[in-house]
């Protein structure tokens, strides 16, 4: 053991010395690699040395020889006079340096008159220049023409300034003037093109530009000295560290005792740095809405158009072609998938259809009989009886064809021709009592006690599951009610006795126990039954609810169709009605039902399909993973939908095929009486829901394929830029709708029905925003607070929350605008013409005897 644990230490002290040699070869690398670019910077001095040398020495040489030209003419003789000549100088006259009187002059009278004739004739020069200058001023400016502005790009800020140039302006002045503009140093400033290529520092700035067709970049790139990683620079070099940025620039010198103009140096020296420190956060792109790799591409600026490699974009460009077309045929087959499984036009006929049949026809009252009702008018007991025995028996138990013959016993079953009515008609009743003057009511009101009607009427007492089982244990051993008692629907009957569930009506929650009966399929013994249960006050003034349900097959979709018609009698003597069809489809991948026979084909192939596509997600998925690692990956939340999309997706098809094989199968059409299909309902419902929000997932993928579109960038660029002051925008907006919520739902609630809820109110006033608003029904029921609450609403919402919105947006857009030049972007192009391109090169090759060629370079390779 002992000689293990020595291998064991032998074996971590190499590991660690391993890892220090890594370390120190790291450190050199990095060395190396500053070293390389310091080198290089010289080299590009050295050579823009070279080159000023060659030009001064050239120039030297030119002002000799024009020296010596100059000097042959203006020789000065000691004797002879100047003649004019065409150019001012002539031959020199004998008589120049003699006086009136013979005698010769000395050397100082010689020389003051020598300047007086210099002078003289200088000065009719320059009236000459003069008159030739006046000249070309009248002839139309000329002179002008010799000057361009030219335009330089600092690109660390993103800053423009023009400066006006001559013929002889060369880019090594213009980069000298431009660095003195912005405050750099002039050997950190080189010009460079769109290219990154420096622009030559002796030639003329004309000259060059009058090469190009179109005035092409000048971009002044200033270098950065690298401070980080060097840890065997000196003592020096690390004093200096203390004194400069981040961003190179130098510090020394600006301290607390310095005067006004060190300030207002420093003070620009900071603004700068703030600037440019903002610039470069704003140039990068957002790592929230793009994948790490778009992120790392921009910020090494791989991005850009200009200076890329033509075989690497093209690659990525035919990758981004692969995956579009891989996406389009996944999002064609997984919706094409939920249509069809959804068929929501023809889930729609039925739900009108049988609507509109239980609904539409009008009945009499058996004391008015003038007088037409129909469903949405029902307001009390009597009126709820004519309907079950005049429009609803008449809907589900039809009698009479439409050429007025008798149907037979198994043709009275379908209703409207194709819908089968399976089992029979549950009626379920909720019940809870009321309170005597001795009680309930009375107990908190005491001016209700002594009060006659209250005495022998009682409280109205609302529903509630535990009212219900202390109603029923009033009624005594047999839990019955009533004169009908002994028989069938008086009795209390527990949910799992009859196979219930329990019902939320959106106000009240129902249990699944009640006072049950069900009718029979037969015509005429439904409507005994009904006569009876009337005869005998089932439904009195302690019924809370009446519950009905019975279910169709429609035999050409093989679909079930659940009906639940539900009555609740308010304490304000109203009753709400209220009928809601649920249309399940027994089958997610048969044939019955759909437009053409190759349905159910295709839906199999479809689920294939899309399973496959989760699977190459996946990969793609774990690959980035080990490339980018957890947190890098999953910060893009793109990589969000698309691990929500193999999730749900995958749920989905597991819940077909569980309801397909199992859930649905559990439905018997074949059953005497009534069955409850609440299970098949939610399943089905379930996995329709699933899949609508896995067709919007899918949709959202196709944002991660086009992140290189810098268009589609700067709009997600603009949405990250608002972040914060957005969401806060949101909570205040979400603030001043609730306060206009709960102002309109309590003003005009209690006579406007689309106010009388708080989820109704919150709908009218998000249509309200879209312009429409029954300005003339609501004044009705308040005209002053109908005029204050439409003033402040529009005031507020429309105007000022719109106009905080739009300004928010606009300056978060005005941001991304600024580092994000999408003009400079030819992506849809590039995308097009890539497989172009490399048609091309695959013709070109094998009109070179392309496989040959292929073959010599695989055993070149080898060798």
């Amino acid at each position: 053991m002992s000689s293990l644990t020595a291998k064991d230490n032998q074996i971590r002290k190499k590991k660690r010395a391993i890892q220090e040699r890594r370390d120190r070869v790291r450190k050199f690398e990095i060395k190396l690699a500053q070293l390389a670019e310091e080198y290089r910077e010289r080299t590009e001095n050295y050579e823009r040395l070279s080159e000023r040398v060659k030009h001064a020495n050239d120039e030297i040489r030119r002002k000799d020889d024009e020296i010596e030209d100059l000097k042959e003419q203006i020789q000065i003789k000691q004797e002879g006079f100047f003649g004019e000549d065409g150019d001012g100088f002539g031959e020199a006259n004998p008589g120049m340096f003699v006086h009136d009187s013979g005698e010769k002059m000395s050397s100082e009278e010689m020389v003051e008159k020598s300047m007086a004739i210099l002078m003289a004739q200088m000065e009719g020069l320059k009236q000459k220049v003069k008159g030739k200058d006046d000249l070309a001023d009248h002839g139309g400016g000329k002179g002008e023409e010799s000057q361009i502005n030219v335009s330089v790009f600092y690109q660390r800020i993103g800053e423009y300034c023009s400066f006006r140039v001559t013929p002889e302006y060369t880019f090594e002045q213009l980069n000298n003037d431009a660095c003195k503009y912005w405050e750099i140093l002039p050997d950190d400033g080189t010009l460079r093109d769109h290219l990154n290529l420096m622009w030559p520092p002796q030639a003329s700035i004309m000259e060059e530009l009058s090469k190009y067709d179109e005035p092409p970049k000048i971009i002044l790139i200033s270098r950065i000295r690298p401070e980080d990683g060097m840890e065997n620079i000196g003592n020096s070099s690390n004093d200096r560290k203390k004194n400069k940025s981040n961003f190179g620039m130098d510090f020394d010198g600006l301290d607390s005792d310095s005067d006004s103009d060190d300030s207002d140096s420093s003070e620009v020296n900071a603004q700068s740095l703030i600037k440019e420190w903002r610039n470069a956060s704003g140039a990068k792109l957002s790592p929230f809405f793009h994948t790490p790799k778009v992120v790392a591409e921009r910020n090494f600026r791989a991005l850009n158009d200009s200076g890329s490699d033509e075989e690497k974009e093209i690659a990525e460009y035919m990758s981004i072609w692969i995956r579009l077309t891989l996406y389009c045929f996944f999002l064609y087959f997984f919706v094409s998938a939920v249509q069809k499984r959804r068929r929501v036009p023809v889930t729609n006929d039925i739900m009108h259809s049988l609507n509109d049949l239980l609904t539409s026809e009008p009945f009499k009252l058996s004391i008015d009989g003038e007088r037409h009702y129909t469903f949405d008018e029902i307001s009390d007991i009597d009126q709820v009886w004519q309907w079950l025995e005049g429009p609803f028996l008449n809907a589900i138990y039809p009698q009479f064809h439409y050429t007025s013959q008798a149907l037979s016993s198994e043709e009275s079953r379908f209703i409207l021709r194709a819908n089968k009515l399976i089992g029979g008609v549950r009626l379920r009743q909720y019940r809870s009592g009321n309170h005597r003057a001795t009680g309930g009511c009375t107990d908190t009101l005491e001016q209700l006690k002594g009060v006659p009607s209250i005495d022998s009427h009682g409280c109205y007492v609302p529903y509630s599951m535990d009212r219900q089982r202390m109603y029923v244990a009033s009624l005594g051993g047999d839990q019955a009610y009533g004169p009908g008692k002994a028989y069938e629907g008086f009795q209390y009957k527990q949910g799992r006795d009859f196979n219930s569930f329990t019902v939320f009506s959106g106000s009240s929650f129902f249990d699944r126990s009640g006072f049950a009966i069900e009718l029979s399929h037969m015509r005429q013994r439904a409507k005994l039954e009904l006569w009876r249960l009337r005869d005998q006050i089932w439904i009195d003034d302690d019924t809370r609810a009446l519950y009905i349900n019975f279910n169709l097959l429609n035999t050409n979709y093989y679909s079930i169709s659940s009906v639940k018609i539900l009555f609740q009698f308010t304490p304000a003597g109203y009753i709400k009605k209220d009928i809601d069809i649920d249309v399940v489809w027994l089958s997610l991948y048969g044939e019955a039902g759909s437009r053409s026979p190759d349905d159910m084909t295709f839906l199999r192939w479809a689920d294939i399909l899309c399973f496959a596509y989760l699977i190459k997600i996946a990969y793609d998925m774990m690959c980035e993973l080990a490339l980018y690692g957890f947190s890098a990956y999953f910060n893009c939340v793109w990589n969000i939908v698309d691990l929500v999309l193999i999730v749900g997706l995958t749920t989905q098809l597991l819940v077909q095929v569980y309801y397909d094989l199992v859930v649905s199968r559990q439905v018997d059409i074949t059953l005497p009486h009534y069955i409850q299909i609440e299970r098949q309902a939610e399943f089905f419902s379930h996995g329709i829901n699933l899949s609508v929000l896995n067709a919007v997932l899918a949709g959202m993928g196709s944002f991660k394929i086009l992140q290189k579109n810098l268009s589609i960038s700067k709009v997600w660029q603009t949405l990250d830029a608002s972040g914060s002051v957005f969401l806060s925008f949101l909570f205040i907006l979400l603030i001043v709708g609730y306060a206009f919520v709960i102002i309109a739902h309590f003003s005009f609630g209690p006579e406007i029905a689309e106010f009388n809820s708080l989820i109704g109110t919150t709908n009218s006033l998000l249509v309200m925003l879209m312009g429409e608003f029954d300005y003339a029904n609501i004044k009705v029921a308040d005209p002053l607070m109908t005029i204050l609450f439409y003033t402040l609403f529009n005031m507020t919402i429309n105007f000022f929350m719109a106009s905080l919105l739009f300004a928010v947006l606009n300056d978060a857009y005005a941001i991304s605008n600024e580092n994000f030049n999408d003009n400079e972007s030819h992506f849809w192009q590039k995308l097009l013409l890539a497989p172009v391109k490399v048609a091309k090169r695959y013709l070109k090759r094998d009109d070179n005897g392309g496989g040959k060629n292929v073959k010599d370079k695989k055993t070149k390779g080898k060798k």
